[in-house]
């Protein structure tokens, strides 16, 4: 039995296991494939007396002409007929007498009216195409039909309105019908190393890059701690340096390679950030309602900030990849037990903590500078940490104050201007 997990929160990894017909895929210049059960009858008569001895039937060298005729013709017969594909596979049931077959239809007008009248019921027989036919006077008489025939060669087949064999049926296969032909096993537990800590030497932005067939890794930085929130006015408002992260996992697990399991949590994209009111689980329920969950990662902390490591979920589109590759993270910090909690990340054109990175040559590739924090900031957020009684967050906010001074700092380079004349104004 193929070995499935499912997991809280829809997060559902394993290996699955499916059956398809490699052969549904059509040829090149093919709209259809079709069957033909039966496609004529041996050792029985035709309504009109005609009579075909299964001893004496054989069929040309495959594939042979497959016609379609849609209206009646002072000639009868097939005549009139238009080539609509090719009679590709004959079997013959020797005990029965009963001639089955297949072929394809092509995408030629005759080809497409075909189709429709099959797809609309508007014709659905098929008739022979016999040649070489050896009357056998005899056998008629003794039959008592029109024509008995010892010997005939099947040629092609015409999908008509009045077949020869009032019972014939032409019925269209559908494109990718699922059968018992092949297997495709999916490796949906992705490797472990993908969710630890990445490492960085370096502030980095998210990367979302190639891991397997089933999974892109996303890795970067949610927030720097010396970053500060950009939408604050009048005093700057820092990512919370006391926060354990442990609310950011509400219960999804990821099944890894090794068969060990990993905790995560959900990146969202879609709409924006709930009512900064809502207390944490209504948020939550929020981004479920709203957003999609496009892949499951973990947390951490380094020198540079908070970062984040998973991969993409499988199976989420090319768009959707491609819009949380180029969307910078946002986190949701909500009240829990007195505290602000980072409970949800959201990937959004704007954060309010950027991530900025440093190119090599110095130039400044996230939008807008980084913060230059004086003696005068890094009071205010003792202050505030010490309203709070939190003496580790105030320890830690003095490391913003272990820092060269402002002047001896690289400044960032502004990009300014239209897309077509941009103009560069270096910091000073």
């Amino acid at each position: 039995m193929p070995d499935l997990l499912e997991l809280a929160n829809d997060v559902t990894f394993g290996t699955v296991e499916l059956t398809v017909d490699t052969a549904a895929v059509l040829p090149k210049g093919v709209i259809a494939k079709v069957n033909f059960d039966p496609l004529m009858w041996l050792d029985a008569p035709t309504p009109d007396g005609r009579y075909f001895y299964g001893n004496g039937f054989k069929t040309v060298e495959l594939p042979a002409f497959l016609q379609y005729k849609d209206q009646t013709t002072v000639e009868g017969g097939h005549h009139g007929a238009r080539i609509c594909g090719s009679l590709r596979g004959v079997d013959v049931e020797q005990a029965t007498g009963k001639v089955s077959g297949w072929g394809y239809l092509i995408d030629n007008q005759a080809g497409r009216d075909c189709l429709l009248a099959l797809d609309t019921k508007s014709i659905k027989g098929v008739s022979a195409d016999l040649r070489g036919c050896a009357l056998d006077t005899d056998g008629t008489t003794a039959l008592g039909v029109r024509g008995a025939y010892a010997t005939s060669l099947l040629a092609g087949a015409t999908i008509c309105p009045m077949p020869a064999f009032p019972d014939t049926m032409v019925t269209v296969e559908p494109v990718g019908a699922i059968v018992a032909s092949g297997t495709l096993v999916r490796d949906l537990k992705p490797p472990r190393d993908a969710f630890s800590d990445p490492k960085f030497n370096r502030p980095t932005g998210i990367r979302v890059v190639p891991l397997t067939s089933e999974f892109d890794q996303v890795f970067g930085h949610l927030a720097l701690w010396n970053v500060p929130h950009t939408s604050i006015q009048g005093r700057k408002v820092y990512p919370p340096r006391d926060d354990d992260l442990s609310k950011f996992y509400t219960g999804g697990s990821v099944l890894c390679a090794d068969g060990a399991f990993v905790k995560v949590g959900r990146l969202f994209l879609g709409d924006g950030h709930p009512d900064t009111k809502m207390p944490a689980q209504q948020a939550l329920d929020t981004y479920a309602r709203t957003c999609d969950a496009w892949a499951d990662v973990r947390v951490g902390k380094d020198k540079f900030g908070i970062w984040v490591a998973g991969v993409t979920r499988p199976g989420i589109s090319e768009e959707l990849v491609y819009a949380g590759r180029a969307s910078p993270l946002s986190g949701d910090w909500r009240p829990i037990d007195g505290r602000k909690r980072l409970v949800a990340a959201l990937s959004c054109n704007f954060p309010g903590f950027p991530v900025y990175e440093d190119d090599d040559d110095g130039a400044l590739i996230a939008s807008g500078p980084p913060p230059e924090l004086d003696d005068a900031d890094v009071l205010d957020q003792l202050h505030d940490a010490a309203v709070e009684g939190d003496a580790a967050a105030a320890a830690a906010f003095l490391e913003n104050a272990d820092q060269p001074p402002v002047a001896a700092r690289r400044r960032p380079v502004i990009v300014r201007g239209d897309i077509l004349s941009p103009t560069r104004i270096y910091g000073g």
